[in-house]
């Protein structure tokens, strides 16, 4: 009942937490905080260590997130940036290093540990969105792709560890994810306008 509870409060904090970034307000730093500690806590509490650290991570990542935001322009909210090429290999190569420590703990913990594509979604989904809260805070527009790809993974994941863990958490996740994936294309689009436009 705690865990169905918690999903929705993080179901609601999400979709404002969307409305926000969709829109680059500084506001969604502060949403995602509360957004991020409910993932934590439900996670924690379903044994999906790998999510656990990414959510923890992000929860991190949104105060880095307000600091970075605030200190690039003080006085009013400047537009997204795309993303630098020599940006690029070192971002690949963060994402290639964490698969590997991040996979060992899944196996390690996870209860779906049998289930092969479950831990690689959740690691992959794990690995790049380090990366992508990265480039969020740096306000690139690129980060959209990285959240399309892992809002599809967590779609995935959430239907079938709902389907089979035959509990009630975990449905409300899977639907908001695939709400996401769809505002991520839409987002990415805004942002691109953005850009273009303060160029």
């Amino acid at each position: 009942m705690l865990l169905s509870a918690i999903e929705i409060l993080a179901t609601i904090l999400g979709i404002v937490y969307l409305y926000l970034e969709y829109k680059a307000k500084y506001a969604l730093w502060i949403v995602g905080l509360f957004w991020s500690a409910c993932y934590v806590f439900m996670f924690w509490h379903q044994g999906m260590m790998a999510w656990v650290i990414t959510w923890a991570y992000y929860f991190f990542a949104n105060i880095y997130g307000m600091i970075a935001w605030k200190r690039k322009d003080k006085e009013t909210e400047h537009p997204p940036t795309n993303l630098k090429k020599s940006w690029i290999m070192p971002i690949l190569l963060i994402s290639v290093v964490l698969l590997i420590p991040l996979w060992l703990l899944e196996v390690q913990y996870n209860p779906y540990a049998n289930n092969t594509w479950v831990i690689a979604g959740t690691v992959f989904s794990t690995a790049i969105g380090f990366t992508g809260m990265f480039l969020l805070a740096k306000k690139i527009v690129q980060q959209w792709f990285v959240w399309i790809t892992v809002n599809l993974i967590y779609t995935a994941i959430n239907i079938y560890t709902g389907y089979i863990g035959n509990q009630p958490t975990h449905y409300f996740t899977a639907a908001f994810f695939l709400g996401y994936t769809v505002m991520s294309v839409l987002g990415y689009l805004n942002w691109a306008k953005l850009a273009k436009q303060s160029c």
